[in-house]
């Protein structure tokens, strides 16, 4: 992998992590996720260019802006007073559910993690040492 891969990569992992982990994520985190990972993509695009085995980090790059989508939906829902009275009764199996959510989505997120590591390093990006000497010695195939 080359340098930038490995920035925009880590990056992506790190902020999947932390979007996981914040209990109560605000619309400026979300956005700032967004946003350093869209720079780090389109610096990537244009200067190494884009390549296939990244297409699962390239993905990550939508995931805080799914966020953003679907808190706005849910702040676009106006809650009725029983509904709310009903939302502060939780219950054990609610409780149990969350936990097993959490569990299930970190270990998807790591599994997807590792998959977006593991591509770019089973296929990496070869390059061939320029000839030395005077000459610039090479070979073409004509078919």
């Amino acid at each position: 992998m080359r340098t930038i891969e490995w920035i925009y990569v880590i990056f992506n992992v790190v902020m999947i992590m932390g979007l996981l982990s914040a209990r109560n994520k605000t619309r400026r985190m979300l956005w700032g996720g967004f946003a350093g990972s869209a720079f780090l993509f389109l610096l990537h695009s244009f200067t190494e260019g884009l390549r296939w085995p990244l297409i699962p980090g390239y993905l990550i790059t939508m995931v805080p802006l799914i966020s953003l989508v679907k808190m706005f939906a849910r702040s676009r829902k106006q809650p009725s007073a029983r509904a709310s009275a009903e939302s502060s009764l939780i219950t054990s199996t609610t409780r149990y559910r969350s936990k097993i959510t959490v569990v299930a989505l970190s270990v998807l997120t790591l599994v997807y993690a590792a998959l977006a590591v593991a591509l770019p390093l089973l296929f990496p990006v070869f390059s061939f040492e320029k000839p030395a000497g005077p000459y610039g010695i090479g070979t073409v195939s004509y078919h």
